[in-house]
């Protein structure tokens, strides 16, 4: 029954007790949700999340590549202030970029950690305040008739306790 619990898209009975204005408005989040639902999964069930502590931009990767080879060279023949003049120059190239991704290997998307972490912190709170507002309202007929069944009912009628207790 885990469509019992959430406001998704497949939360069909919850999003059902809903008032029609917080109904119409997490339909509009459905692509949200099911972008924040495979991520989550993602995390949770296959591998965890990799922040790549260095990037090198793709026009300096080849360069970044024949500085490694000519260090790993010198490191070979001893000439270790060369291979040391030679890792500063890899790190002159290298800068951190706040990314996530679920793995470098299988070619996931790069998601912008700061940016991704204030939109989805943005949503969360305006579905808090629409929430929030939708408590002040009863619950419409019609939303409960659609949701149909007993627990629709006492959804219903969970509703009003939490309206008569907090309204």
């Amino acid at each position: 029954m885990d469509t019992w619990v959430g406001l998704g898209k497949k939360n069909r009975i919850v999003r059902a007790s809903l008032p029609a204005d917080l109904r119409t408005y997490l339909k509009s989040l459905d692509a949200w949700f099911e972008d924040l639902e495979n991520f989550r999964h993602a995390l949770a069930h296959r591998i965890p999340l990799y922040i790549p502590p260095k990037v090198v931009s793709r026009q300096d990767a080849n360069t970044y590549k024949l500085l490694g080879k000519r260090k790993a060279k010198a490191l070979k023949r001893g000439l270790f202030n060369r291979a040391a003049a030679l890792a500063a120059a890899q790190d002159a190239l290298v800068r951190f970029e706040p990314v996530m991704m679920h793995s470098p290997q299988d070619k996931s998307n790069r998601i912008l950690f700061h940016p991704r972490l204030l939109s989805d912190f943005g949503i969360i709170a305006e579905i808090g305040w629409k929430m929030h507002a939708a408590l002040d309202q009863v619950p419409e007929k019609s939303a409960v008739k659609k949701a149909g069944g007993s627990l629709t009912r006492a959804l219903g009628r969970h509703w009003l306790q939490i309206i008569r207790k907090f309204g």
